[in-house]
């Protein structure tokens, strides 16, 4: 699966094709950061975090499109990585700022 941000929605396509499979579209404002969770037993690659303009984050199950969580910061955000616990990192200028847990 590739994965991609185009304006306010995020893409998945198929990764021999290109072939678009689904897209989400929840965010109001352009996203800005898009991350995998690929490192966690808990998200095996099926759970998505995106952040946009309006300085919202939304959890998106891969498979199925469905949203899991939606936050706001507070703060503008410039980085998100997923850690091996399961949780979801947000961080500005080299500062960690929020810490997410997976309900999974």
């Amino acid at each position: 699966m590739l994965l991609y941000a185009q304006g306010n929605s995020i893409v998945c396509a198929h990764h021999d094709t290109l072939t678009i499979e689904r897209r989400f579209s929840s965010h109001a404002e352009e996203v800005q950061i898009l991350a995998v969770d690929t490192s966690s037993d808990i998200g095996k690659g099926r759970l998505v975090v995106s952040y946009d303009a309006s300085q919202t984050a939304i959890v998106w199950d891969l498979m199925t499109g469905e949203e899991v969580a939606r936050f706001v910061s507070y703060e503008h955000l410039t980085c998100a990585a997923w850690m091996r616990s399961g949780n979801v990192a947000f961080g500005k200028q080299g500062m960690i700022t929020i810490s997410w847990r997976t309900g999974h």
